[in-house]
């Protein structure tokens, strides 16, 4: 059986969180890892040497940043120079959970209507989505223009692009077999939160935002859903309505991405 090749892309500005997110990523992965990129914000000289023996000892691929551009331009380099189909969106503080990448593979490639399959947290159980630990199909990521820098330098871009996929009739998904432990950096610009909040409300128009009522289904499962009631449970809207936003908010092909 010949598998798809795997890029997992991991920002980072946390030597140790680093270190650990990738001992628990080859670790625990159980699916290979074809191409490691990491972006690093402002390294320090531990960082840096570090960053060498990935490159040496990993064949990674290393994005250096002089500056803090925050975490949403820095997945989107790493999204963008990803070279393979399957490319998984992980956060420095997700600690993958025994094989957390191979189900969430086995989810995707059985059900490709989701666009994209996220990892749950096994110390934040009620979250059912979180981009932090996420696995994309590249030509969907291409498709919707991935992360929308207008919510730099964090906080909103996941919620942004899972509304982007509803409206193009994708139904991103949790995967109750691939789980990883969050624990959450204290190094993250959180304050943009509740501005990025407005942004998100204003753009989409929607009455509310539901992390909860994402659908969740084993990797094995191959699960045919009714995307107009999920659209209601996560947003209170309508298919309909997200595509007319869709097109409003002219954003095809990352125009404000890029």
């Amino acid at each position: 059986m010949i598998l798809m090749k795997l890029s997992v892309v991991i920002p980072s500005i946390d030597l140790n969180m680093l270190r650990e997110c990738i001992g628990y990523l080859y670790a625990n992965a159980g699916y290979p890892i074809d191409e490691l990129i990491i972006v690093a914000d402002k390294p320090d000289v531990m960082m840096y040497n570090y960053l060498i023996h990935l490159v040496n000892d990993y064949d990674a691929v290393v994005v250096i940043h002089p500056i803090r551009v925050g975490l949403v331009r820095a997945f989107n380099v790493g999204l963008k120079i990803a070279k393979h189909e399957l490319v998984l969106q992980l956060a420095e503080d997700m600690w993958g959970q025994p094989n957390f990448v191979k189900n969430l593979v086995d989810a995707l490639l059985s059900n490709p209507h989701y666009g994209s399959v996220t990892s749950l947290q096994s110390n934040y159980p009620d979250v059912k989505f979180t981009q932090m630990c996420c696995l994309h199909f590249k030509h969907v990521l291409e498709e919707l223009g991935y992360m929308d820098e207008i919510y730099s330098p964090m906080s909103w871009e996941d919620a942004d692009y899972v509304m982007k996929q509803l409206a193009n009739g994708y139904i991103p998904h949790g995967c109750s077999d691939s789980m990883v432990f969050h624990y959450p950096h204290q190094k993250r610009d959180y304050a943009y939160s509740i501005q990025n909040m407005k942004i998100f409300f204003d753009r989409w128009k929607v009455k509310k935002w539901d992390w909860y009522a994402f659908p969740v289904h084993a990797s094995n499962e191959k699960c045919k859903c009714d995307i107009d009631k999920i659209v209601k449970k996560i947003c209170g809207s309508t298919v309909k309505h997200l595509k007319k936003r869709w097109m409003e908010i002219g954003n095809r092909k990352g125009n404000r991405s890029t």
